[in-house]
């Protein structure tokens, strides 16, 4: 997804990198979905450029991330922001929000899904029959506040891999 309709900077086709920033800086504080965040944006010749700020969820992260990379002329994103909250938030607090954001999503079977959150990193277990679904699991962890990373252990399987499916007789 292109942004915004931005052009990329024009300096005898090579990418400067002054406006490559500002121009990058501006669609940041511009676009709705990241106007409340102070993301500071640092470009290098070549237009790699380097993202820095604090954001709510993982998730917001992650959408700036692939924001910049969207982004015309940049070449690769180093990613130095940082998932902050309002306030102490433990694992216990994180445990919670993420079970509830994966009870929340109807293409996620929670009863299938199991996962455990230490020092902010949520670990995701279980089987699902799906991609998207197994995708969606992820999609909704990193929606908890709190979350650092998500580590996506969970398994696609098969109606006719289970063994429960292996006739008897």
């Amino acid at each position: 997804m292109k942004n915004s309709g931005k052009q990329a900077p024009k300096t005898n086709d090579k990418v400067n990198k002054e406006n490559l920033e500002q121009e990058l800086y501006e669609a940041f504080h511009n676009t709705k979905e990241f106007g409340g965040y102070d993301i500071n944006v640092r470009a290098q010749d070549g237009g790699k450029v380097n993202l820095q700020g604090i954001v709510d969820v993982k998730k917001d992260m992650d959408r700036a991330v692939e924001f910049a990379n969207d982004f015309p002329g940049v070449t690769g994103v180093e990613n130095n922001l940082t998932v902050s909250t309002d306030g102490a938030i433990d694992d216990d607090s994180v445990y919670t929000e993420v079970n509830q954001e994966l009870g929340a999503d109807p293409a996620i079977n929670d009863e299938k899904i199991h996962f455990t959150v230490e020092k902010g990193v949520v670990s995701l277990f279980g089987e699902t029959d799906s991609q998207a679904a197994r995708n969606a699991a992820a999609s909704a962890a990193s929606k908890a506040r709190g979350v650092r990373t998500v580590n996506n252990q969970i398994r696609i399987t098969h109606p006719g891999d289970r063994i429960d499916n292996i006739p008897l007789w």
